[in-house]
């Protein structure tokens, strides 16, 4: 029955971890190179985006490598999509889309990250290749298919499924190690080694997580080259998931087994062969393992929850802004590559959106969230759910309130209207 389980659980591990390759394909691909995004310009006069172009074309020819710049291509839905330009005489894995001419015209003046595809480059270098343009670049080596593994697992709805499993194995181990209890008297008796004994039953669970793993892993490489993905990135992915999964089963399996060489160590040797077992320690211990059990599944279940809310608020935010069509997202980004030209852009852009604001035909709308991507906390230790300036706050034009039909008191609305310059 636990090998079994141990195949049935490890099955379902691999259908999960093939259908997240299969639906994050490109995220993944682009994450398992090393590469670079530019945080900042340095210098007052960087090169422009002719000579960055030209500059990095030679060094991808003279080192032998290709190097990927980014290009976020946006959609009529708002969100956008990700294409890729080359350098050097490398191509691109068929899971980066290339650019068109026309994409790289229009949208690679908006393009701070580059993945260095293959060849003898390395991260570093190229950094100090952007330091000699006027442009300060932050490294990233490739994501190890562990940590991706392990980020997996370790989220949402993923992470109750892989704790009930763990659960289940815990029980059944428990069982299976009761029910041993009469023969593991018998063979002491017999002149067996304690040691001996325990390392058989540990043992035992290792062959059946070994078998599943391998089973699964073969099923699931099937399935990724039949999917047109049989690449070893991915296939290690797979393999670091049922891995960690399984070596979380064995590491239970030796605590148990230490806790019933224990009890043995602790009680007469006839009374485990007659039947008698140590009943209150093993019943302390089922009780302790439910009580933890119903612990985590009850905290896990609670982060599910809040998971599936946000992504019901998401949902929801998205159909609002669907209805939307003449809203848009605005961003500003470094002007990589047309430094000398930023100024003329914003001597062009000011002008024109507060005439547009003072003639009530646009609103404009600000958050936070931005700088809460990689953290809860902000550089200078605000949450962005804190009733702070740098958290928990929309910055929007005077017309916001009517053209979004928010009711506010009269009063309110008088001082706002009252509001002056800083």
């Amino acid at each position: 029955m636990k090998r079994f389980f141990l195949l049935f659980s490890s099955l379902l591990l691999t259908v999960f971890v093939v259908w997240l390759i299969s639906g994050r394909v490109t995220q993944l691909r682009y994450g398992s190179y090393p590469s670079l995004f530019i945080h900042q310009i340095v210098t007052e006069s960087p090169a422009n985006l002719e000579t960055l172009d030209a500059e990095l074309e030679k060094l991808a020819v003279k080192t032998d490598s290709t190097i990927a710049k980014v290009l976020a291509v946006p959609q009529e839905s708002g969100e956008a999509n990700f294409f890729y330009q080359v350098y050097g005489h490398g191509k691109l894995p068929k899971e980066l889309p290339l650019a068109t001419e026309q994409m790289v015209v229009t949208y690679q003046k908006q393009a701070t990250s580059y993945a260095i595809i293959d060849g003898t480059l390395t991260v570093q270098v190229l950094a100090d290749f952007f330091l000699r343009l006027g442009y300060q670049a932050i490294p990233k080596l490739p994501e190890s298919p562990w940590l991706f593994a392990l980020f997996a697992l370790s989220r949402g709805s993923q992470l109750l499924a892989v704790l009930i499993c763990i659960l289940t194995f815990t029980a059944l181990t428990l069982i299976y190690r009761i029910t041993e209890l009469k023969a593991v008297g018998i063979n002491l008796l017999s002149g067996r080694p304690l040691l001996s004994i325990s390392l058989a039953s540990i043992l035992k669970d290792i062959i059946g997580t070994s078998i599943a793993t391998l089973v699964s892993l073969l099923l699931g490489s099937a399935w990724l080259f039949y999917r047109g993905l049989g690449e070893w990135f991915f296939i290690s992915f797979l393999l670091a998931s049922l891995l960690i999964y399984q070596f979380i089963l064995i590491l239970i399996s030796s605590f148990l087994t230490l806790v019933y060489v224990l009890g043995v160590r602790k009680n007469h040797i006839l009374p485990i062969i007659k039947g008698r077992l140590p009943l209150l320690g093993l019943l302390s211990l089922m009780l302790g393992g439910q009580f933890l059990a119903i612990t985590i599944v009850g905290v896990s279940l609670n982060r599910v929850f809040i998971y599936q809310n946000e992504m019901s608020l998401q949902e929801q935010s998205k159909s609002d802004w669907a209805k939307e069509p003449d809203l848009v997202n605005m961003s500003f980004n470094l002007a990589v590559g047309e430094r000398d030209k930023q100024a003329t852009y914003f001597d062009k852009w000011y002008p024109f959106i507060n005439k547009a604001v003072e003639a009530n035909v646009a609103m404009l709308v600000q958050n936070n969230l931005t700088q809460y991507v990689f953290s809860d906390q902000n550089n200078q230790g605000v949450k962005k759910t804190d009733y702070h300036p740098d958290g928990n706050t929309l910055y929007v034009t005077a017309n916001y309130l009517d053209k979004q039909s928010i009711d506010v008191d009269a009063k309110v609305r008088q001082q706002l209207e009252e509001l002056s310059p800083g």
